[in-house]
């Protein structure tokens, strides 16, 4: 299902939607596909420095068609209204096809060096990265007459005519970008760090016209202290981070024409900055346990707070057990808690702004380990074991948070 299911009727209360609801007619679909291609290539020379060579290339194809439902519904009639002032559409079905390509090649050399006595260690590299995309895409709306009553709505919906004809759109880009760092070990069991490194990130996001927007640039530098003790039984560390960056990807309250996608747009000056810490340690030779934390602030140019869908403050802390008389079964689990996020969305007929919130919660998950033999390994993963119900959607729609689910897999390595 793309956009989610709608969020709120035209009194403001919430339409509370079952997990499970869905608007998919029976002609939608979404297939992606992704193809990685990489090598690593690594030197080590008889001073203790090393360089390293890394490759990658990606490609990745999508082809879907989707309807999404984006509007607000009166609790006894099912009409619909759109949140546009004299823009009568309450959805949109969409057909989108395209293909991306990323080259990316990072080089760098790190290795030790002596220093007032002491010895430390420096990384100095370079990253290359390109990517291609061409994309098409169309939409038609869907007016609130050609919906009907939306207390009815079962999905079925009859598929548009798509005329596919010409492209929509077409980028490349390509960019170099250095970064650096220096470790420096001031006393037996600490040590202190810094890093530069300059952002080039593409994006997966696109604007209202379905076009990718341009990769993220800018200044990334981080500076910190590390800690290990009893031979690395016991480490911590703490930084702070500062980030400048342009054509930052920012929700909007409107969607990707033709598809029910949230439309992003590319913010300039945007500033993050924040703080976060970790400690891992050996409880005893069969019990791990780490527990770490972040807290940020991110804000526009104007000062205003960029992404406030995203939490500023999280914890996460994650334990696991070897037990002594069965050494191939290993238990364990963690919780990952968040701070509150919102989003301001355009309300009906364009009347102002509603918030959607989202309040703190928590998740706890559980795995089993069980190493068959040294190329053979099991294990079974229980999410959200208590079934939490949270948002991951922050505008007029509301998209559910996988519900409590069972994983099992499989590795084999040679």
């Amino acid at each position: 299902m793309w956009g989610g299911a709608p969020r709120w009727y035209t009194d403001g209360s919430q339409i509370h939607s079952r997990r499970g609801y869905n608007t998919a007619p029976d002609w939608a679909y979404n297939d992606k596909e992704n193809r990685k291609l990489f090598v690593n290539l690594k030197q080590d020379f008889d001073n203790g420095w090393n360089i390293t060579l890394n490759g990658a290339h990606n490609e990745m194809r999508l082809d879907s068609k989707q309807l999404y439902l984006d509007g607000f519904f009166d609790k006894n009639t099912g009409v619909g209204y759109s949140s546009y002032a004299n823009y009568p559409v309450v959805g949109r079905t969409g057909y989108n096809t395209g293909k991306r390509k990323v080259d990316t090649i990072d080089a760098f050399a790190s290795g030790p060096y002596k220093l007032f006595g002491r010895q430390h260690e420096l990384m100095v590299g370079v990253n290359y990265s390109r990517q291609d995309n061409k994309y098409f895409s169309t939409f038609e709306n869907i007016s609130f007459e050609s919906l009907g009553n939306f207390n009815d709505f079962d999905g079925q919906y009859p598929e548009s005519d798509w005329n596919r004809e010409t492209p929509t759109g077409e980028m490349e880009k390509n960019n170099t970008t250095p970064y650096g760092g220096l470790i420096y070990d001031f006393a037996e069991n600490w040590s202190a760090y810094a890093s530069y490194t300059s952002v080039f990130q593409p994006q997966d996001y696109r604007d209202v016209n379905g076009a990718y927007l341009a990769p993220v640039i800018g200044k990334n530098y981080e500076a910190g202290l590390k800690s290990d003790w009893i031979n690395s039984r016991f480490t911590t560390s703490l930084s702070v981070f500062r980030t400048e960056l342009d054509n930052v990807g920012e929700a909007t309250t409107r969607t990707v024409n033709g598809s029910g996608d949230v439309a992003y747009i590319g913010r300039k000056g945007v500033v993050s900055r924040g703080v976060e810490f970790e400690v891992n340690g050996a409880l005893t030779d069969y019990w791990q346990m780490t527990f770490g934390g972040t807290r940020y602030i991110a804000e526009n140019r104007d000062g205003s707070t960029f992404n406030p869908q995203l939490p500023q403050t999280s914890f996460n802390l994650f334990t696991s057990y070897r037990l002594p008389a069965l050494q191939q079964l290993t238990l364990g689990g963690g919780v990952n808690w968040q701070t509150h996020v919102w989003s301001d969305v355009g309300a009906p007929e364009g009347n102002g702004t509603w918030r959607a919130r989202q309040g703190s919660y928590a998740l706890v998950d559980l795995f089993a380990r069980y190493q068959v033999n040294k190329n053979l390994t099991l294990q079974g993963n229980l999410n959200n074991l208590f079934d939490k119900e949270y948002d991951t959607n922050f505008a007029s729609s509301v998209v559910y948070g996988e519900p409590r689910n069972v994983s099992v897999t499989a590795s084999y390595t040679v």
